[in-house]
């Protein structure tokens, strides 16, 4: 494992020579993900770091699907997406992605796992969809009307994803309207769940897609370049 990391100059490898947690890179049977220098800030706690990128288990690009949800040591979650860029009739491509960052196409495998490279900083999943549209002031009216629509909408044990609109949206809309939406009445009772997708779709995939909410209706969600 080490070999491979420092043939890659993975921030990692770096990182681990200096860190009582160099020993779990030796563990039997684990998959890595690892970045390059190029990609990595210098982290505040470099044995977080480490712990955050190593799952056990050993997987390989095929052996995960949509969705698939990895633990890692140090207790975060990495969550799988993947998504299909279609040539003609015959060639389908899949691109995946890990918490939203590029997944190389290449993986490594050594004598005690898999190392795979991510083209990006990689940054484990710690909080729930709800704590964080709670704890972050972007989000402050949607938490403020919804909260209590999307801790029955944002269930734990699934993924999802969320179109929060802006606060400068939300500043718009008159106090009427402001209070059916919190109350779901009338034809605002749909609002909460017709911003919610099921399954987690990163940024980079969202080129000119249509996707079903919760509510039923259809998002067609287009990107300007």
């Amino acid at each position: 494992m080490d070999e491979v990391l420092q043939r890659m100059s993975s921030t990692l490898w770096h990182l681990a020579e200096r860190s009582d947690a160099k020993s779990e890179l030796s563990k039997n049977n684990i998959t890595v993900f690892a970045s390059t220098g190029k990609y990595t800030k210098q982290p505040n706690n470099t044995t977080s770091y480490i712990l955050s990128r190593i799952v056990p288990g050993t997987y390989r690009a095929h052996d995960w699907t949509d969705g698939t949800v990895l633990k890692t040591i140090e207790g975060g979650d990495l969550i799988i997406s993947q998504s299909h860029d279609v040539f003609g009739s015959v060639i389908n491509v899949t691109k995946s992605f890990v918490n939203c960052i590029p997944l190389n196409s290449s993986s490594h495998r050594t004598q005690n796992g898999i190392v795979h490279l991510v083209n990006g900083d990689l940054r484990p999943a710690s909080e729930t969809l709800y704590s964080a549209l709670k704890k972050d002031p972007r989000f402050a009216s949607c938490h403020k009307l919804l909260s209590d629509r999307l801790i029955e909408l944002l269930p734990n044990n699934k993924s999802f994803t969320v179109f929060v609109p802006s606060e400068k949206v939300f500043s718009s809309l008159s106090e009427s309207l402001l209070n059916d939406i919190k109350t779901g009445q009338g034809c605002t009772s749909s609002f909460a769940p017709s911003h919610i997708v099921e399954g987690s779709v990163c940024s980079s995939e969202l080129s000119h897609r249509r996707l079903k909410s919760l509510a039923g209706s259809e998002i067609d969600v287009h990107t300007e370049v």
